[in-house]
């Protein structure tokens, strides 16, 4: 392989490695989750859970017992966590939007 071609395919398999893997999915968890998680008043009492690894993401109380936590694992390609505006306060209950 010439030189200019080595730099093409590096130049193409570097963009492809780059590029995300779109937005993770938001579920939620407070409405099945029973009394771990306490009414929210506010949207500041919700909050999302997510490790970019993974395609989806969970909406919960910020006061959950037993907290809700994921491993943070690493990888090669990472998917966009939701804006935060997609986990609020509805109805008392933490959940997406």
């Amino acid at each position: 392989m010439r030189p200019a071609g080595v730099l093409l395919f590096a130049l193409v398999l570097a963009g492809i490695l780059a590029c995300g893997k779109g937005e993770q999915e938001l579920r939620d968890d407070c409405p099945t989750a029973g009394t771990a998680c306490p009414a929210c008043t506010s949207d500041s009492d919700c909050t999302i859970v997510s490790n970019p690894c993974h395609e989806t993401a969970t909406c919960t109380h910020a006061r959950r017992e037993p907290v809700l936590t994921v491993n943070q694992i690493g990888c090669n390609s990472e998917y966009d966590r939701p804006p935060a505006e997609r986990c609020g306060c509805v109805s008392s209950v933490c959940r997406t939007r």
